[in-house]
């Protein structure tokens, strides 16, 4: 079997559990891309009792990013603008000191409504000590690179944000 279709079948993989996942099984997943991708440098943050997650659902050590999901089965623009506030400032809250990075991870495949998006721009401008990116959409699609191989000889590189590119190994064929 020649190197494409091995990469073509990792990319419906991908696409498909991207699209399909929801909630919680959506904050799991990216934790466990995550945990393959980056190794060491993330950390999955769990919910527990009554001090919920601290507002993030994992966290880069090197880069001191917040990681926060969002897949609901239905994206409303009032309810998405008033979880990311809540989720900002909440891991403002948890982890001032410490946060340089909050990144926003959804799985809408189209991108985020309107004033989502103009929400997100008012953070940033409030907040320029913060940088706020967002993984999702268009932007969330892995590829394979021949130039990026492993000792086994394959590698599949890519993030859901391209200037912060990381790798997550593809199984053998």
């Amino acid at each position: 079997m020649d190197g494409v279709a091995p990469k073509a079948l990792y990319l419906a993989w991908f696409r498909l559990a991207y699209v399909e996942k929801k909630g919680a099984e959506f904050e799991s997943w990216f934790a466990d891309l995550a945990n393959h991708a980056l190794g060491a440098d993330f950390e999955a943050v769990a919910a527990h009792g009554r001090d919920g997650d601290f507002k993030c659902d994992g966290l880069r050590l090197s880069t001191q990013t917040i990681y926060q999901c969002y897949a609901p089965r239905q994206m409303n623009q009032a309810r998405t603008v008033a979880k990311i506030d809540a989720d900002f400032h909440g891991a403002r809250g948890h982890w001032a000191d410490w946060m340089r990075e909050w990144t926003l991870v959804h799985n809408r495949d189209e991108g985020l409504p309107p004033r989502v998006i103009q929400h997100l721009d008012q953070l940033r401008a409030n907040h320029p000590d913060v940088a706020i990116a967002v993984w999702g959409g268009n932007s969330s699609k892995p590829s394979c690179s021949a130039s990026s191989t492993a000792p086994d000889g394959r590698r599949c590189s890519g993030s859901p944000h391209p200037p912060k590119a990381s790798t997550i190994w593809c199984p053998r064929t």
